[in-house]
């Protein structure tokens, strides 16, 4: 694990994304494939509405993932203090 601190995280953390967006097509299409073509696999093939379904979340998962990799998530600013003093 030594290779993982020092100068050659940043170029490791790089491919964070692309692994994640990969295992996502992967274990997606892979799915889809595996219940397509073997015949003995039960449930067996899904049905067009189901490929639909199943195609609109997964394109879903990778626009959200993609979206959340992808945005600044912003500055807090810390309220300036009061020069009023609140008497109790």
């Amino acid at each position: 694990m030594a290779f993982l601190v020092g100068s050659s995280a940043p170029g490791l953390s790089r491919l964070a994304v692309p692994f994640a967006s990969l295992l996502v097509f992967v274990l997606g299409f892979g799915s889809q494939w595996l219940f397509a073509t073997s015949p003995d696999l039960e449930p067996g093939p899904l049905t067009s509405t189901q490929t639909r379904v199943f195609n609109t979340l997964l394109a879903c998962l990778w626009w959200t993932y993609w979206r959340a990799c992808t945005v600044d998530p912003g500055r807090y600013e810390f309220p300036r203090p009061s020069s009023k003093k609140v008497l109790h």
